[in-house]
Formats: C-alpha cells, sequence, structure tokens
C-alpha cells in the first residue's frame, strides 16, 4: 500500500537578524496510509492543519503549554483555540490533583 505523506505546516526559518526575536520553525512529516485521507475526507492541506492543532492540544492536554500559548504558536484567535478544545473534550481549566477534593470539602 502506498503511503502519504502529511506535512505539518511548520517551516525552518532562519531569524532575518539576531536581534529578531521569534521562534524558527519546523517541517516535519509522517506516512500515513492513503486511506486515512478518504476516511477522514479532509484534504492534504486540512489534515495537516489538524494534525498541527492537535500536537498542541496534546500539549495543553499534559499541561505543558498554556492554552493562550497554544493559539498564538498555531497564529490562530484563543477564540478560535478554546473552541478547539471544547470539540475534543479539553479543558482550559487546570486543576491539580486533589485541589478539587479539597474545595468540595472546604464548601461543605
Amino acid at each position: 500500500m502506498q503511503r502519504l505523506k502529511a506535512l505539518v505546516a511548520f517551516v525552518m526559518v532562519r531569524p532575518r537578524s539576531d536581534r529578531e526575536i521569534g521562534m524558527g520553525k519546523l517541517r516535519i512529516s509522517i506516512d500515513l496510509p492513503e486511506d486515512a485521507l478518504a476516511i477522514s475526507q479532509l484534504s492534504r492541506r486540512t489534515v495537516g492543519e489538524e494534525m498541527r492543532r492537535l500536537f498542541f492540544l496534546d500539549l495543553v492536554g499534559d499541561g505543558r503549554l498554556s492554552h493562550a500559548k497554544a493559539a498564538e504558536l498555531l497564529e490562530i484567535s484563543l477564540a478560535e483555540f478554546l473552541t478547539f478544545m471544547a470539540r475534543h473534550r479539553v479543558s482550559p481549566f487546570v486543576i491539580p490533583e486533589g485541589e478539587l477534593a479539597q474545595e468540595l470539602r472546604r464548601s461543605k
């Protein structure tokens, strides 16, 4: 079966000068079965964008990145990223383990 390369839309970019603040970008490719594209009913470009967003969503869900920073890195609005989070059932509220139980006991 042939494989389809989906490019995640990060491109390696060098800063124009030493003073320029910003992050370089990285291009990543992955192999997917061609059937995956047909099953998803998405275009190659849309699949790449979806994978970019899911990458950042995973970082947010693990608590390694704030949702505001993820939106900034994705170059989308915070509202758009929060909508994406909701669609994937990831809460923007981070409650450390055990803290919710403490709050519930205090409220009684």
